[in-house]
């Protein structure tokens, strides 16, 4: 069985129909030896990508161990890609990645050598080329270290224990929902409108926020009302429904703030690994303050690659 995964909705219909896919399940297309999917929110500007990404590999009864095809190349795509490998792929491949427009020193100046090769003799074109050469790989390594100076914040670093709050009481989704998002506008991590668009958006959408069993994790656009990035998470003392079939019932809430598509990543890579553990989530389960929660979280999440 192989999967293939297209960004978009429409273009997902169009593949299942070229290669046979025809029978509709739930959230995918069947037939034919393959499964069909689609990512819910492919508008990066609309939802948080890596998120939308991971919906997208979920609708479909994926268990790992298959070649998974991604059509599209851009940010969803590679997050998909990445997903996938996580979650077992045999192989993962990108159409469309666009690695043409990617930037390097030696790309450049495959570019610029034939101008310089074809007007000028062979032993001053080779000194410009040296000289050329050599100015293009200290302005990309400026550019490198540039990006690593910027702090990359880890999972326990977003949810120390001034941001968890244990066994809340929640009547439905919605109201777990501002639970969890309430602490980040009291701190200053949101504003208050942020809270009303992530719901506006499930309701709207569906539960893409139920990124695994028993966990959501609410989160508006970069537009919605972020100001900083950081994270709340509750432990509900009764789950609710988030009307997310075999996903329901909802235990945990973490909800998110973005000021990027990338600051917060490593941190929400780790977040899945973790409920991938159920020896985590019982810890979690039974931790009984908000210190022991944060430390529990910060224990398992050392332990990821170990």
């Amino acid at each position: 069985m192989k999967l293939v995964i297209a960004e978009k909705p429409s273009v997902s219909m169009a593949i299942s129909r070229i290669i046979g896919a025809a029978k509709r399940q739930d959230g995918y297309l069947e037939g034919n030896g393959y499964l069909v999917s689609w990512c819910v929110g492919h508008l990066v500007e609309l939802f948080e990508p890596a998120t939308v990404a991971l919906h997208g590999l979920f609708r479909t009864p994926y268990q790992g161990g298959k070649n998974v095809a991604i059509l599209g190349g851009g940010t969803i795509g590679l997050l998909l890609m990445q997903w996938a490998k996580i979650f077992g792929a045999k192989q993962a491949v990108v159409s469309g990645t666009g690695e043409e427009r990617e930037l390097t020193a030696a790309r450049v100046l495959e570019q610029i050598r034939p101008a310089v090769t074809s007007r000028l003799d062979k032993e001053t074109a080779g000194e410009i080329i040296r000289d050329i050469r050599g100015i293009l790989r200290n302005l990309f390594r400026e550019q490198v270290g540039q990006e690593e100076v910027v702090f990359v914040p880890l999972l326990h670093h977003l949810l120390p224990a001034t941001h968890i709050q244990l066994d809340v009481e929640c009547e439905d989704w919605r109201e777990a929902v501002r639970a969890a998002a309430r602490p980040l506008y009291e701190m200053g991590y949101i504003e208050e409108r942020y809270i009303s668009e992530v719901i506006r958006n499930v309701e709207e959408n569906g539960p893409y926020i139920v990124i695994s069993p028993g966990f959501a994790f609410p989160h508006a656009g970069l537009e919605g009302g972020s100001v900083r990035v950081g994270m709340n998470l509750i432990r509900l003392r009764t789950p609710v429904s988030f009307e997310s079939g075999a996903y329901d019932p909802v235990e945990f809430v973490c909800a998110l703030s973005a000021v990027d598509h990338k600051t917060h990543l490593n941190a929400f890579f780790n977040l899945v690994n973790l409920l991938r553990s159920e020896d985590f989530k019982e810890a979690f389960r039974k931790a009984e303050t908000s210190r022991e929660a944060a430390q529990v979280i910060e224990k398992y999440e050392n332990g990821i690659g170990s």
